[in-house]
């Protein structure tokens, strides 16, 4: 087996795996797809990403590989290297945005408001 099938299998098995697991889709019908097998509770791997891959995996790795026991060692290196792949790119995503809600304050009336900070505030009456 040449090492540009094993790079261009190792691209398809993420490329795939992330469509399935989070993509849209044309006219979102991969989306529309997934809700309908997570509802139906078919195929619970789809919700994990690494879990997918190993599935996704599998079928590029028969067909790809020359042997047996090439197909078998071919089948993890696909899983893994679009495991690492992913990390990778997780690894590269930034920081979710930190939100903070100001506590309620007691109002004179016993309901609970919230009071208005200064950024808020400036310039309104």
């Amino acid at each position: 087996m040449k090492i540009y099938w094993l790079l261009l299998g190792i691209l398809a098995v993420w490329q795939i795996t992330s469509l399935l697991h989070a993509g849209e889709g044309p006219w979102s019908i991969v989306r529309q797809v997934r809700l309908v097998l997570i509802e139906r509770q078919t195929l619970r791997a789809i919700g994990c990403f690494y879990c997918l891959t190993v599935w996704i995996a599998l079928p590029l790795a028969l067909w790809i590989g020359e042997s047996w026991p090439e197909r078998i060692l071919l089948w993890f290196a696909l899983t893994g290297g679009a495991s690492v792949l992913q990390r990778l790119i997780e690894a590269r995503e930034p920081a979710p945005a930190l939100y903070v809600e100001d506590a309620p304050v007691e109002a004179k009336h016993g309901t609970t408001t919230r009071e208005p900070n200064s950024e808020e505030s400036f310039g309104h009456s």
